[in-house]
């Protein structure tokens, strides 16, 4: 009797053990801080992407497309203050026909990907344009900072990129390219009070500056007549334009 007694003990304490064993849950795998940073920035990583700002471009310009045989080949033209989205990616290639090689930047027109010639085009800016004569550059935004090496002013009307998130201490950041002596302006400050970012601005000087460049009297004229209808402070230097226009000699048929 003894025995069976100390049998069905045995048994209950068998028993009690896998009805404990049955309801506790198991215990969750333990992470480490540092797996689960790396998890962390792996997951930021795939979601940021490229970085995208807003850019200007610089002077007339070619965008280029590039091809399967790693080449660029032209695809259309901007002009200054003209705004495209920046992608930033850098690359040297091949631009063809002419086979000559130049460092390229990567950017959105029109929802394409096109690429343009490094130091056209200003990233994370946007357009503005240089209101007066001597406009003296500074290489940082302090009062005793003006650039004294050469090419140290940038000329009235220039239409250049505004890098707004960099303005401090009534100093603006822009970059520019001088075309006429193919000179490239990168990041270096003015005062605020030299440029101005109106749409108005930015608008009647692209529109002079495109009837400067027309040949054909005609389109020159039509151009010019829309810039005024802007309503810039340009109007005064666009009406002389009209006017020289307006007076030139007529172009006569010479006899073979």
């Amino acid at each position: 009797m003894k025995h069976v007694n100390g049998l069905k003990a045995v048994l209950a304490a068998v028993v009690t053990v896998f009805v404990l064993a049955g309801c506790s849950k198991p215990a969750p795998p333990e992470t480490t801080d540092e797996a689960s940073g790396e998890n962390q920035e792996s997951q930021a990583e795939f979601i940021a992407g490229p970085v995208l700002s807003p850019g200007v471009i610089l002077s007339q310009a070619s965008l280029w497309e590039l091809k399967d045989d790693g080449n660029v080949y032209w695809k259309k033209t901007l002009n200054a203050g003209d705004t495209v989205t920046f992608k930033g990616e850098e690359r040297r290639m091949t631009r063809m026909p002419a086979k000559v090689d130049h460092d390229f930047i990567l950017i959105e027109s029109d929802g394409q990907d096109l690429w343009v010639i490094k130091g056209l085009v200003a990233g994370d800016a946007i357009p503005g344009v240089i209101l007066y004569p001597d406009t003296v550059l500074y290489s940082k935004a302090v009062l005793d900072s003006p650039v004294t090496s050469k090419n140290n002013i940038i000329p009235q009307y220039t239409i250049v990129g505004v890098h707004s998130g960099l303005a401090e201490n009534s100093f603006s950041c822009i970059s520019a390219y001088l075309s006429e002596n193919w000179v490239v302006i990168d990041k270096r400050f003015v005062k605020q009070d030299t440029l101005s970012t109106s749409d108005n601005q930015v608008q009647g000087m692209k529109l002079y500056r495109l009837a400067l460049a027309t040949e054909n009297p005609v389109v020159k004229k039509e151009l010019l007549n829309n810039a005024l209808q802007v309503g810039s402070s340009f109007e005064e230097l666009i009406s002389e334009e009209l006017y020289k226009l307006a007076n030139a000699p007529a172009e006569t048929e010479t006899a073979e």
